[in-house]
């Protein structure tokens, strides 16, 4: 009896302790966040605050961009536009670190070198169009994977790429500023000396990674994390054949019937009520499976349960940078029904997709 009342008294421990991280880890962040404020409000001088300020009352008011057209606005709007740039152009270089995406940096950042440090992530994922940000800065850090997810040229037909390739100047780099490369493999071929590669691994059980490891990596990887007890799997890895499953046109009913059952039986879980486990599905071929699986976990499980479940749904390139606790994938193909072209394209979206779960993986077929 003594025994069984001090198991129940850690359990109820272990449980406040959890809590009691939580609120640590969040108190921390809020002393992060209040601690740079305090620094920069120190650091700036009171024309960079009277900038900022202004700025933030005109922005407060109307946004706007330096790629919006002139022409379609009133005269009014030109000029309000224009005292919205020109706050900007004041204000912007008091601000050490910005973060914008590619649109944003064209639109906002005036055309000329601010910073000593520029940071492309995720440059698998983009084409030369993130020039415009590179010349902004003095040094460049290019993050990125070329056995991910690239830019593609699918939709860009054999013409239109004669036509880019007579205004490139003569450069062995030629091929590489075309649709379909991505900015990393660019960079790559520019600056074949200046690559570190990294092999440590932190996001997914060991048992998951080494798929993607042995497949695409050739055993370089060096799996890092280790799942908490209450974390673990057993097994990581799921493998669940829909008996019956046929692939029409781009989707295939069966297997996103089991996959929302599946996720419905873990969100009903006694596990779950205390610790909910956040979930992605990926559509390993085209976003139509992914919209199919999304109304029907709609419709059974309620826009409450998926939110709790920080539910993400999705094809592989919407999950290329993101992560969830449980993974399941939808391979859409049946027999007989498989694409055979393109394999590169296949293996990059296979690669994403098996490395995106922290705690199980499990494929659906």
């Amino acid at each position: 009896e003594n025994a069984i009342k001090t198991i129940a008294e850690s359990r109820k421990l272990d449980t406040v302790r959890t809590q009691l991280s939580k609120q640590k880890r969040h108190h921390s962040e809020e002393l992060a966040d209040a601690a740079v404020v305090a620094e920069l409000s120190r650091s700036f001088s009171p024309d960079a605050q009277s900038a900022l300020i202004k700025f933030a009352q005109i922005a407060g008011a109307a946004k706007f961009s330096r790629s919006a057209k002139p022409s379609k606005m009133t005269q009014r709007q030109r000029r309000r536009r224009q005292e919205y740039l020109n706050a900007f152009d004041r204000c912007c270089r008091f601000i050490p670190c910005w973060i914008l995406t590619t649109s944003q940096i064209s639109d906002y950042l005036p055309a000329e070198c601010l910073f000593d440090l520029v940071v492309i992530d995720e440059s698998s994922q983009s084409g030369v169009t993130v020039l415009p940000g590179m010349m902004r800065g003095k040094q460049w850090l290019i993050v990125g994977d070329g056995k991910q997810v690239s830019p593609t040229e699918a939709f860009v037909s054999e013409e239109n790429m004669e036509n880019l390739r007579a205004t490139l100047p003569d450069s062995p780099l030629e091929d590489a500023l075309l649709p379909g490369r991505s900015f990393f493999d660019l960079c790559a071929q520019a600056f074949p000396r200046g690559r570190v590669v990294l092999h440590e691994h932190f996001r997914c059980a060991p048992e998951i990674i080494n798929f993607s490891n042995e497949l695409f990596y050739e055993g370089r990887l060096i799996p890092l994390r280790l799942p908490k007890k209450g974390d673990r799997f057993d097994p990581s890895i799921g493998d669940i054949k829909v008996t019956g499953g046929t692939k029409t046109g781009k989707v295939n009913e069966k297997e996103a019937d089991k996959i929302v059952e599946l996720v419905r039986e873990m969100m009903t879980s006694p596990e779950s009520s205390s610790k909910p486990r956040s979930i992605g599905i990926i559509s390993l071929i085209g976003d139509e499976q992914s919209r199919l699986i999304r109304g029907r976990l709609l419709d059974v499980c309620g826009p409450e349960n998926l939110a709790r479940h920080d539910v993400l749904i999705g094809d592989p390139p919407q999950f290329q940078g993101a992560e969830r606790d449980v993974v399941f994938l939808s391979m859409v193909c049946s027999r007989q029904n498989c694409p055979t072209q393109n394999q590169q394209f296949h293996f990059q979206r296979a690669n994403v997709a098996l490395s995106r779960a922290r705690d199980r993986v499990v494929l659906v077929r």
